[in-house]
């Protein structure tokens, strides 16, 4: 009996160790407005933002939409490392090229399977990340909004894995104490 429950601990710790380096998508979001601007300023835009960012390979798609701001005003757009309230440099630029506008006065940008700056990926994940928009008005930034996760989804075979061996541990240790 003993050996068998040494060797369920030695196999559960070998499946929890090997879970770490499954890919997870960590989901981040952010609400976008002048307030989070440094300094504040008086613009009425808002907007959101959706970025589901893969931890193992450092692709990320985004999502945003805009409302208050159009292709014809919109100068820049960038992704900033700095905590909230406090102004950094670039690590990431979304640009003007590829925004469509949209019926309520506003525009909207996808992109996909786009490549992370790996040296910043842990600002990313700590919420050290911010995205900013500039117009022609607001030349250091209309809106801004940090990039906040929101929880990390495990790989569905990461669970299949874990739930797998425990059941079998757990069928080979019943098989083994019977035969005694």
């Amino acid at each position: 009996m003993k050996r068998s429950t040494t060797l369920i601990f030695l196999s559960l710790s070998m499946l929890l160790t090997a879970l770490p380096t499954q890919a997870a998508t960590v989901i981040l979001t952010s609400n976008l407005n002048a307030l989070n601007s440094a300094p504040q300023n008086s613009s009425t835009a808002t907007g959101t933002a959706l970025m589901n960012f893969d931890d193992v390979t450092n692709q990320f798609n985004l999502s945003i939409d805009i409302n208050g701001i159009t292709t014809t005003t919109l100068t820049n757009s960038h992704i900033h490392l700095g905590a909230s309230g406090v102004n950094g440099i670039v690590i990431f630029p979304i640009g003007t090229t590829g925004w469509t506008n949209n019926t309520s006065g506003g525009m909207s940008l996808g992109l996909t399977g786009k490549s992370f700056p790996t040296a910043y990926v842990a600002d990313l994940l700590a919420g050290n990340t911010y995205l900013n928009f500039h117009t022609q008005t607001f030349a250091g930034g209309e809106i801004r909004g940090q990039l906040v996760a929101v929880a990390p989804v495990p790989l569905p075979a990461a669970a299949w894995l874990l739930g797998s061996g425990l059941i079998g541990l757990v069928g080979a240790s019943r098989k083994k104490g019977a035969r005694s």
